[in-house]
């Protein structure tokens, strides 16, 4: 990639994951809270969808896990929230 071509940055702060034999394909969406007519509603918008084969998500998760640990290790356990 050239310094003239740009990659587009995103932000999500949901996922789905799903997955056949052949694929695995990641739904990236941002969750907003909505005030209508007094109440609180959550939408979700889709971001991105990736798709990868199974090896190259093994990779990622061998990936995320290695830099969650990193993270960890520096700043503290991350919590989290699992629906």
């Amino acid at each position: 990639m050239n310094e003239t071509e740009k990659i587009s940055e995103v932000y999500a702060n949901a996922l789905t994951i799903t997955n056949t034999f052949f694929d695995f394909s990641l739904k990236f969406m941002k969750e907003n809270i909505i005030e209508q007519n007094g109440e609180q509603k959550k939408e979700l918008n889709d971001v991105a969808l990736v798709r990868m084969s199974p090896q190259m998500a093994k990779a990622l998760y061998t990936l995320l896990q290695n830099n969650v640990q990193k993270y960890e290790k520096t700043y503290g356990e991350i919590p989290v929230y699992v629906k």
